[in-house]
């Protein structure tokens, strides 16, 4: 989607308006984005696009329910799935850079806005990827797990992929709803609905028709997520994958409801409350109650075969988890097959709650005891308790089994001895929703010396705790390291592995209390200690994103943009400090760079250069690059590879750092390569040498495969 496609452009251009004039005179903007967006039409709240593609569900009041900015034009003319391009899109005006948002001007944005291009609808994507899971492949395609459909917690089964060769993505059935509003954005058509009757025509059914627009219903599910051969067997939101050494992907957790089930509330001309299908009823609202009671999360993992586009679910597998479940890799054995995927944050219901929670049925199906649930206990994004208990999942082991893919109950799947998952250690904190990343390090020997995961803080139990865990280790246990100051919680951080093994955690907010956290932190994972770094200016908080780039700095971007419009106190409205709070809801990114890029006087590090890196590296053998520099700049301490993986929701998503073991011969460095598909999964990485000053060179692409054993 585009701005342009959820509000008329007329009202969006109203808006702008507002807001400048407001901003000139000192003065908060009269109305935000999400009032505008939800209101349609006066005198008929369901008009436009949420009744056309939502269904009457509203548009998200975290995201939306902010101001206009000065450059909201440019960003309406962009689809909501665009590409940067890099360097390019972090430009400013070249006559005057800019270092302050609020010094940044519209000429600024138009340089900016030239490295920007559309890659959503137009280049084939036909769903919402809003909080889907995100992956890396083995052959560098990246897959989108799931989605959003209408509203919260309604997940999609569609696993969307976008092929950076050519630019677009995968082929998938479209949604008819979807068809319909790219024909038809303003609903003046009357009972326009050929890709509803296509639809339902290929699928063998009546067509299913909203009553009241003469539209494809966007409250049914087969108009919003209609089948297609590669779909997921659950539909999910917030769900985890993970990219294994055979080259498919562990699909796992997230949260799907049954959005069918909203219904209208419906008034008299006199404003008492009647039946909807009462003559001259009016909609003034829609009731979510069933729907809330209808939130469940799939126990169910599958995995996903990229060489045929297929799913198969794992029943013999069933564990609860919630949102985005932290899981990685790890090795288990010597053998090809000596691996797992280990995952935090099950839940903390005990077998007694599953009456009346989800999949009690021997088929497998969404079974729920109405008289033990509540819509009021559902209504949360995600109610349920989490623990830090920690599994690993045999995959291999879980897929050989003739029968995993039959439907069974969650207590079969857990009293029957095929079930695949061995408890390894229990974390203090769940840390949901707080950052955690890995660290590989491959011995002399080509052995796995350490495989640690490091955890942040995070909105379940202390959120100022930080834990590590060594799965190299014999008997793998989380402990403590060194927590974030007294007092200072954090949850929905952002972690990021640097090329020397140090950890950059920034961003995050005290959810309780909603105070947005701005240091940025250094944690060194083998001393576990914490310092401060610096201080960022702008929110980081729920979506917000944290990368490293090849020159070795930290690009942070995202957020919703109602973090980035702080509560402005009005008798003091025109102070230079709240000045500068109205300037910071412009989205930005940012760039950070690290003390290793300079000199104790402030002047830039000589960076030591890798030359003639090979485009691809293999497992099991070595290979050369040159290193130049100058002196001791180009004396070589340390070689590591970073796994490049989209990010989203503050934690790794497979950007594994694995160091190398490596000698020095003159200007030749030889690189040992991983001896285990566990060490680092297949697919894009980032080489980096780092000198003995602990200055990294740049990092140089190579791919690690081949993609699939």
């Amino acid at each position: 989607m585009r701005g342009t496609d959820i509000a008329d452009k007329a009202l969006i251009k109203a808006i702008v308006a507002e807001t400048e004039a407001a901003l000139d005179a000192g003065a908060s903007p009269p109305r935000t984005l999400f009032e505008a967006l939800n209101n349609g039409n006066p005198g008929d709240p369901f008009s436009g696009f949420r009744q056309l593609v939502f269904g009457g569900f509203t548009l998200s009041r975290n995201l939306e329910e902010a101001h206009a900015t000065r450059f909201t034009h440019l960003h309406l003319r962009m689809e909501n799935t665009i590409l940067a391009d890099l360097p390019g899109a972090l430009r400013t005006h070249p006559a005057s850079p800019k270092f302050v948002v609020r010094d940044l001007t519209k000429q600024d944005a138009a340089v900016n806005h030239a490295h920007f291009h559309s890659a959503g609808f137009s280049r084939k994507l036909g769903y919402n990827l809003f909080c889907a899971g995100n992956v890396s492949l083995t052959d560098g395609r990246l897959l989108f797990i799931g989605g959003h459909d209408k509203g919260g917690n309604n997940g999609i089964r569609k696993l969307n992929i976008y092929d950076p060769e050519y630019g677009e993505w995968v082929d998938r059935v479209q949604a008819p709803v979807r068809l319909d509003y790219a024909d038809d954005p303003t609903g003046t058509r009357p009972r326009f609905t050929p890709n509803c009757v296509d639809h339902a025509v290929e699928a063998g059914r009546p067509p299913i028709i909203d009553p009241d627009t003469g539209r494809c219903n966007p409250r049914n599910e087969e108009n919003t997520d209609p089948p297609d051969p590669s779909d997921m067997t659950f539909q999910r939101w917030y769900p985890t994958g993970v990219t294994l050494p055979d080259g498919t992907v562990l699909l796992i957790g997230g949260s799907d409801q049954n959005s069918e089930l909203i219904k209208d509330v419906c008034e008299d001309a006199g404003g008492d409350p009647v039946e909807c299908d009462t003559p001259g009823a009016l909609k003034v609202d829609v009731d979510r109650d069933e729907v809330n009671r209808s939130k469940t999360r799939p126990p169910i993992p599958e995995v996903y075969f990229p060489q045929t586009d297929t799913t198969t679910p794992l029943y013999n597998a069933q564990k609860h988890f919630g949102f985005y479940p932290h899981c990685f890799v790890v090795q288990t054995g010597d053998g090809v097959h000596g691996w797992g995927v280990a995952c935090k944050q099950e839940s903390a219901l005990t077998d007694d709650d599953y009456e009346g929670d989800i999949y009690t049925a021997a088929d497998g199906t969404m079974r729920q005891d109405p008289e033990t649930l509540s819509a009021d206990s559902r209504r949360g994004y995600s109610p349920w308790p989490l623990t830090g208990r920690t599994y690993i999942l045999d995959v291999i082991g879980a897929l050989a089994d003739p029968d995993h893919a039959v439907p069974r109950s969650l207590q079969e799947s857990d009293q029957q001895s095929t079930n695949h998952w061995t408890f390894v250690d229990t974390a203090e904190s769940a840390h949901d929703f707080g950052a955690e990343t890995e660290l590989v390090t491959v011995g002399a020997d080509g052995h796995t010396s350490s495989h640690l995961v490091v955890a942040f803080a995070g909105e379940n139990g202390s959120a100022s705790i930080i834990e590590q865990i060594d799965y190299a280790a014999a008997t793998p246990t989380w402990m403590r390291g060194q927590d974030f100051p007294a007092g200072e919680e954090h949850d929905q951080n952002n972690a990021v592995t640097l090329p020397t093994g140090k950890i950059i955690v920034l961003g995050g907010s005290d959810s309780r209390n909603r105070r947005d956290r701005f240091g940025v932190y250094e944690y060194d994972p083998a001393t576990t200690a914490l310092r401060l770094v610096a201080n960022e200016v702008v929110p980081r908080f729920d979506h917000s994103t944290a990368l490293l780039l090849p020159d070795a700095t930290v690009i942070i971007m995202g957020g919703n943009r109602s973090n980035l419009m702080p509560a402005i106190n009005p008798g003091v409205q025109d102070s230079p400090a709240d000045q500068d709070l109205r300037n910071l809801m412009v989205p930005n990114w940012r760039i950070y760079k690290p003390a290793y890029l300079f000199n104790e006087d402030g002047t830039e590090a000589e960076r030591p250069e890798i030359e003639w890196p090979p485009d691809a590296i293999g497992f099991g053998g070595t290979f050369d690059i040159e290193v130049d520099g100058d002196g001791d700049v180009a004396s070589i301490a340390s070689c590591v590879i970073i796994r490049t993986s989209p990010v989203t929701h503050n934690w790794a998503w497979g950007n594994r750092w694995v160091q190398l073991p490596c000698r020095q011969d003159d200007d030749t460095v030889t690189i040992t390569e991983p001896t285990h598909r566990a060490q680092a999964i297949a697919g894009d990485y980032m080489l980096f040498v780092v000198n003995t000053s602990g200055v990294p060179s740049e990092g140089r692409h190579v791919r690690l495969g081949p993609a699939f054993p």
